[in-house]
């Protein structure tokens, strides 16, 4: 049964010698520590799936797919992707609401490096800006941001299209930041694809299909000035150290 489950010589004679009720009371400290972590990392996920369902759930990623990383903060992650590829028996808005409590905790313990020294608080059209590590962009089909945070809570969201900024104040408390169409562009730009604003703005506005104009350039700025109060914006890059470093 071991040789048939991947166990290759000569570990298998070995755990073989060991017995099955040994292996069983070892099984069981692996799965509890894999449940536990689960549970701190998705409360509110768990606490919606009920004792039975959230043990049939786990039981099927371990059946299916068990976890690959060595360390046991990605357990919840790799649970949350197996759900999302393999289509687990779960309704799609409960699998986003474990996405995003992933995503939060995963913004919680990002690391923030300090900011450049050639940082200058002004934005530069033609410079990339300078946002902070603990961010992350995400798109979801449920508007599982607005569901309360009580684990006794019962509630559906609201089945719309939400793209949000995930991000970590200056109080180190995770929040979210509901984007629209033209902002969640705009942000991928900056953020991942590391474009300047001036590179952004039409690009964004073709994503999102609105019209280059004084309405929009003003939204933008909104938006930029918000991000910036936040803590999540912080400049740009220098123009004379990018001009020297181009030199």
């Amino acid at each position: 049964w071991l040789a048939s489950h991947g166990v290759v010589p000569p570990d298998h004679e070995a755990m073989a010698r060991i017995g099955p009720r040994r292996l069983l009371v070892y099984r069981s400290l692996v799965r509890n520590g894999l449940e536990n972590v689960v549970r701190d990392f998705l409360p509110r996920t768990v606490a919606r799936l009920g004792e039975a369902g959230f043990e049939r759930w786990l039981g099927a990623w371990l059946h299916d797919a068990p976890p690959r990383s060595r360390f046991l903060r990605d357990t919840p992650g790799e649970l949350v992707a197996w759900s999302l590829e393999s289509g687990a028996p779960l309704p799609a808005w409960l699998v986003e609401l474990a996405r995003l409590e992933c995503l939060e905790a995963e913004v919680a313990a990002a690391v923030d490096p300090p900011a450049p020294p050639d940082l200058v608080p002004e934005l530069v059209l033609d410079q990339p800006l300078v946002f902070s590590g603990a961010l992350r962009l995400a798109s979801f089909g449920h508007a599982v941001h607005e569901l309360p945070i009580a684990t006794d809570d019962r509630s559906t969201p609201v089945e719309v299209a939400t793209a949000l900024l995930v991000y970590r104040d200056a109080t180190h408390h995770v929040r979210t930041l509901a984007l629209s169409p033209l902002g969640h562009a705009l942000l991928r730009g900056l953020i991942e694809e590391a474009q300047t604003v001036a590179e952004a703005i039409p690009a964004a506005a073709r994503v999102a299909d609105e019209p280059l104009g004084d309405a929009l350039l003003g939204r933008i700025s909104v938006l930029l000035a918000d991000l910036a109060e936040r803590g999540v914006l912080r400049g740009s890059r220098s123009v004379t150290s990018s001009a020297h470093e181009s030199g």
